[in-house]
Order: C-alpha cells, then structure tokens, then sequence
C-alpha cells in the first residue's frame, strides 16, 4: 500500500461554468474524462481517444452541445489537472 505525503481532494473541481461544475472523481477509472453537474443533472465526457459523451442524465442536447464545446476549450487545462491530481494513483 502507498503512503502518500499530502492530502487529496476526492472530487477537485476543474472549472465552473454557467453553474456546471466540471470535476473528477479520485481513484476512478484512468482514462481520462470529466464530470459534470448541475441542478440534479449529471453528465460525464470521455476525453481520450476522443472528445465524447459518456453518460448523460438530463441535460438537453444544447446542453450538451455546450459541454461538449467548454471541454474542447478547456481540454488542456483539463489532461494538466487530471494528470497531476492522478499523479501516483496510475503507478
């Protein structure tokens, strides 16, 4: 078992965005993706091999359209952040 020397946030927020939270999950699947919610509406974005719609509950097909488009803006940002929060998790 690691023994890791700091704490980690479990669901780090990435970005916000029109009152969407963009976020991961630690210690979920390694390939990369994305959550969103917002208002009892949830989404996730797989960003590897590419930008997709994983899962969808109940946002409209303009919101997801949206999403979609604020990932690809975001998309760097994004692999920095998962990268680095999932530093030693993926060893």
């Amino acid at each position: 078992m690691r023994n890791y020397s700091y704490i980690c946030d479990m669901s780090p927020t990435i970005f916000t965005k029109r009152g969407m939270r963009f976020f991961f999950f630690s210690l979920e699947e390694s390939r990369i993706h994305i959550h969103i919610r917002q208002a009892g509406k949830k989404a996730k974005v797989w960003l590897d091999p590419e930008i997709t719609l994983a899962e969808n509950y109940g946002f409209s097909s303009s919101e997801i359209t949206n999403i979609i488009k604020e990932v690809e803006e975001h998309e760097q940002l994004i692999r920095e952040k998962w990268h680095c929060h999932r530093r030693g998790y993926d060893d």
